[in-house]
């Protein structure tokens, strides 16, 4: 599990928040196709697990954040 800092807008409110997310990849590695071996790598993204506010405590994020985080994120991961 990894960790990322950031603010996000609630209530016309900047949160500081720590995220808790994970790399996926959707690729099924080796395979076989008409006798032909394979190979599908997929692609990594990010999947956001929860937040916390400073102070410790577990927040509920809207869809709109969790897609927003996960853009972020996914920046992240192709940069690497």
């Amino acid at each position: 599990m990894r960790t990322y800092s950031t603010t996000i807008e609630r209530d016309g409110k900047e949160l500081a928040v720590e995220v808790e997310w994970i790399k996926e990849n959707n690729g099924i590695g080796s395979y076989e196709f008409w006798g032909q071996r394979c190979y599908d790598a997929g692609h990594d993204y990010a999947v956001v697990e929860n937040a916390r506010l400073e102070d410790g405590t577990l927040i509920d994020l809207t869809d709109k954040e969790v897609e927003t985080l996960e853009e972020r994120l996914n920046d992240l991961l192709n940069q690497e």
